[in-house]
């Protein structure tokens, strides 16, 4: 495989989006450094060099793979500039091989120099390149021989790089790269967006900000006079909670860092305590601190302004939001950018987003579409932005989801034919939890705010999650669990999937065993692992997808339920993790076992959508976790909405007994 690397200019920046940096007139190439994976230099070439890359031209018009570090851009360098301007020949897409991705599915970092760093690789990027990029890469462009001789050197620096951490990781598997390529098929496509509308919200977002700086003022007496003050905001509420006694609420605050005792206001805190301030016995001037610090906050809000600077100018679609196994434990999709994997849940219907367009569009004041009466801007906002997401003139969105898909495939791991059954019958697992819970039949009708219990209880434990996940989980719902009442709610769980429990000590005792047998697969009933001597290996269970977790090792670390005991536990490298300044080693995590149960199980999830996108790549634009988005010519909706059902609802010949269910629905904008 050839490798290469380009450096380029454009006065766009590269957060922009693909299409406006390398479209925009100022776009081109400075220099690119390329070579076999196995040659002693590497070729450099630049535009005046006296010289074409012949050797790299032939190479790539005989059909061989080329490697990049985060492809996708590389590929956009050689399309959009050297094939127009260089004469560099046409190229199959597929032959594009993303390194990146080839680190993220061996459980490292995705940066190429973050992934060289954790591997303790004695090639790495050069610091001065930073500055040459800013110098050279970006307005107002200086450009001079003896910095075009340093930058091609620090572009030889970053290829050496790519070719260690290349070298030191297992290819893609040929499945893997198929769905990769599916993907950046996908991502090439992209989705389009309601630019008029994200421009309107973004002004209204930016006129709220201001406001909500002047109320603050006045709500904490001139304690904190902007929302950016978060430590000015954390004394003013920590004084007012100690003043009123509200000791339930302080103990939210507080956190432990290196045994030291701390307080917090972050975004979980608040939750915490918007969640059910009455208990907590917030006074109602610290309930509107709180919430307008949260309204300022809004991570939701801000994905306005990307989706305007990530649109492309000619077609308003965003394109390269996709990431192929962003998540390296569990090789799921991920998104970069305009992040629709973190889109908020409680989206608005149809009509309210149109409603408040209208008002936006309009320039007026934001009001309830039943009541009448304004709204909280930045909250509004926030539930807006799924319906800013729309298809073209003339086609719709069929959108399919599985129903409980993660709770389905735990009880087929486990052999929990219980739960398996009642998923046939049509069952409901939030009900199956709740009844557990409140020891009498549960119905989702007269039940409401039961059922919503036992969805939250179901989510936090299914991956044996004790009363601290439970906690988090209400807090994302919105629902307030007492702390006294969870752990009886946990043991309630457990003590009606004793399988599931059973599999995930079972995941454990395995891996260990494994790691003690090296060299030897260990199976654990459907799924198995191995370790080699460095990573630990986890087979699932469709046989040829295989999870990586390096440099595994046994150690002693202390109890969960009690610090001063030590007990065995299996720790690897963390590939989300970022090394600090001052740490000697890259920062590691524990398997236990329900982080391995969580990896099977959505892992395993990850092959149904991966074979989802697959079959519908023509007409998909986007994935979110075990959701499909496709693009659809309207008079075809309907039947395409029947073909997605028929094959989200077929299981693979791996799970054949695997109950799924999904029922697709068709929007004329993307929603919940």
């Amino acid at each position: 495989m050839y490798l290469l690397d380009f450096e380029t200019k454009s006065r766009r920046p590269i957060w922009h989006g693909h299409d406006n940096y390398f479209q925009d007139e100022t776009a081109d190439v400075l220099c690119l450094a390329y070579g076999d994976e196995d040659a002693e230099e590497p070729g450099v070439w630049w535009p005046g060099c006296g010289y074409d890359p012949e050797d790299l031209w032939e190479y790539a018009e005989s059909g061989g793979l080329i490697g990049a570090s985060y492809a996708a851009f590389d590929q956009g360098a050689w399309e959009y500039l050297c094939v127009e301007k260089y004469g560099f020949p046409v190229i199959h897409p597929d032959q594009w091989y993303c390194t990146q991705a080839q680190s993220r599915i061996a459980g490292l970092p995705s940066a190429l120099d973050t992934s060289a760093q954790a591997l303790r690789s004695e090639y790495r990027k050069s610091r001065r390149g930073e500055e040459l990029i800013k110098i050279m890469c970006i307005p107002p462009f200086k450009h001079t021989p003896e910095l075009l001789a340093e930058l091609v050197e620090y572009c030889r620096q970053d290829w050496w790089v790519m070719r260690a951490v290349f070298k030191a990781t297992p290819l893609l598997p040929q499945h893997l790269f198929r769905d990769y390529r599916v993907n950046e098929e996908i991502n090439g496509r992209g989705v389009k967006i309601d630019l008029v509308m994200a421009l309107c919200a973004r002004s209204y977002a930016d006129a709220e900000r201001e406001e909500i700086a002047e109320q603050l003022q006045y709500v904490t007496a001139g304690a904190v006079e902007k929302p950016t003050q978060h430590v000015r905001f954390k004394n003013w509420l920590l004084a007012c909670l100690e003043e009123d006694g509200c000791e339930d609420a302080i103990k939210l605050m507080v956190r432990y860092k290196k045994g030291e005792k701390k307080f917090s206001v972050d975004k979980r805190v608040r939750e915490n305590m918007l969640a059910d301030p009455v208990a907590l016995k917030l006074d109602p001037a610290l309930v509107e601190g709180l919430n307008m610090m949260d309204d300022a906050a809004g991570a939701a809000v801000a994905k306005y302004k990307r989706m305007a600077q990530l649109s492309c100018d000619e077609d308003d679609r965003v394109r390269g939001a996709m990431r192929f196994a962003g998540a390296p434990s569990t090789i799921r999709y991920s998104s970069l950018g305009l992040q629709f994997h973190n889109f908020r849940r409680d989206a608005f219907p149809l009509e309210d987003v149109m409603h408040y367009r209208a008002q936006m569009v309009a320039k007026e004041t934001l009001t309830d579409p039943k009541t009448e009466k304004p709204v909280r801007i930045m909250d509004t906002l926030g539930k807006l932005i799924r319906g800013a997401i729309i298809p073209e003139d003339g086609k719709v969105f069929v959108v399919g989801d599985w129903s409980a898909v993660e709770s389905r495939m735990t009880a087929w791991l486990a052999r929990d034919e219980k739960k398996l059954k009642l998923f046939r019958d049509g069952g409901d697992p939030y009900l199956y939890a709740a009844e557990a819970v409140y020891g009498r039949s549960i119905s989702a009708k007269d039940d409401p705010e039961e059922r919503q219990i036992g969805k939250v209880l179901d989510l936090a434990a299914g991956f044996l999650g004790g009363p601290g996940a439970l906690a988090s989980m209400a807090v994302t719902y919105g629902v307030y669990i007492p702390e006294e009442d969870r752990k009886r709610l946990i043991d309630s769980w457990r003590m009606r999937h004793p399988r599931i429990v059973k599999f995930g000590k079972l995941l454990f005792a395995t891996a260990m065993r494994a790691m003690h047998r090296a060299g030897t697969w260990c199976k654990a009933d459907r799924v198995a692992y191995l370790f080699d001597g460095s990573a630990l290996f986890c087979r699932l269970p469709d046989g040829k997808t295989v999870l990586r977790y390096p440099e595994a090792r046994v150690e002693m670390t202390p109890a969960p339920w009690d610090k001063e005991q030590k007990i065995p536990a299996i720790t690897a490298l963390k590939a989300a993790f970022t090394k600090g300044r001052d740490d000697t080693e890259w920062p590691r995590h524990s398997l236990w076992r329900g982080l391995l149960l969580e990896n099977v199980v959505q892992a395993s999830c990850a092959i149904l959508l991966r074979r989802i996108v697959a079959e519908f790549k023509e007409w998909c634009v986007f994935h979110v976790h075990d959701e499909v988005i496709l693009e659809v010519v309207v008079k075809y909706a309907e039947a395409m909405k029947q073909k997605l059902r028929e094959e989200m609802g077929r299981a693979l010949n791996w799970c054949s007994d695997l109950p799924l269910v999904a029922e697709p629905v068709i929007m004329t904008r993307y929603g919940k």
